[in-house]
This record gives structure tokens, sequence and C-alpha cells, in this order.
């Protein structure tokens, strides 16, 4: 079980990676529309998360709560406006589904380290 728990962290560490290049790409305005501050934050915030997941400092697991409470307030603002014009937004339900989840997993990995 430890093997999986520390691949799935590696896992989460190169999602990290990606969520970081596509903001870099949506700062240059490849494809993306948005304030580029909103990419500059999330291209730091994905960089905490690469080394994070990772390491697994103490501090961690209170910077992905603060995040995954954030992210599940937005997202689900977006999920609700979506359903009142009668759409599903499968992102914005990922993100609500997944979220939670790593800070669980977060939580039990610090638990077992002791």
């Amino acid at each position: 079980m430890n093997k999986f728990r520390q691949y799935f962290f590696i896992f989460l560490s190169g999602v990290s990676l990606a969520v970081m290049l596509y903001q870099i790409l949506a700062a240059l305005n490849i494809f993306e529309h948005g304030p580029d501050w909103q990419h500059y934050l999330f291209i730091g915030i994905a960089a905490i998360c690469f080394v994070g997941f990772l390491k697994r400092p103490k501090w961690f697991n209170w910077f992905f709560g603060i995040l995954t409470i954030v992210q599940c307030y937005v997202h689900a603002q977006h999920l609700l406006e979506a359903y009142t014009m009668k759409q599903v937004n499968w992102w914005d339900a990922f993100i609500l589904l997944c979220f939670p989840l790593i800070i669980l997993l977060l939580l039990m990995d610090r638990k077992l380290k002791g």
C-alpha cells in the first residue's frame, strides 16, 4: 500500500506540472481567455502543489485544504450556474469530487507517517 501511495502522489505531482504548463500557455494567450493575474496565481499554486505532492511537508495539508475550500466554492457556483441553464459542466463536477478526496488522502498519509 505504501508504494501505491507514493506512486499516487507522484501522479498528482505530474498533474500539477500539467496544470502549471497549461496556465503558462494560458498566460501567453495561446488558447485561454481570462485575466493574466489569475493565470500567474495558478502557475504559483501549481508549482507549490508539484513540490508539495512529492515532499508532503506538514504545512502542505493546510495549503491544499484552503485550496480545496476555495476550489469547491468556485466550482460549485459554476456547476449551479450550468444546472440552471440545464447544462452539465463535467470539469466542475470532477473538481468537486477530486479535491476533497485528495485532501482526505493527504490527511491519511500524514496520519500514517506519524
